[in-house]
């Protein structure tokens, strides 16, 4: 998520990673989903540095617990740090 381009919603044009940095906040927002293979569909928000397109943070939106085939998948796609 955090090295997909950027869209312009007024003109559609793509965005470089120069006007990203100059036209965004220092840190951007932004939530995606991942869909775990027979689990849950995981809602995550994102911080990222739009300077260096880094996540800063992450951690899940509010949702039913997750169940051990979802944190199971997490683990071991890299997902969790502990």
């Amino acid at each position: 998520m955090r090295n997909k381009p950027v869209i312009n919603s007024q003109t559609g044009l793509t965005y470089d990673s120069t006007e990203v940095e100059q036209n965004s906040s220092r840190t951007a927002l932004e939530f995606t989903s991942i869909q775990v293979p027979n689990g849950s569909l995981i809602q995550i928000q994102c911080d990222i540095n739009t300077a260096h397109r880094s996540v800063v943070y992450a951690h899940l939106m509010p949702s039913p617990p997750l169940t051990p085939t979802d944190v199971a998948y997490l683990e071991s796609t890299g997902y969790c740090a502990h």
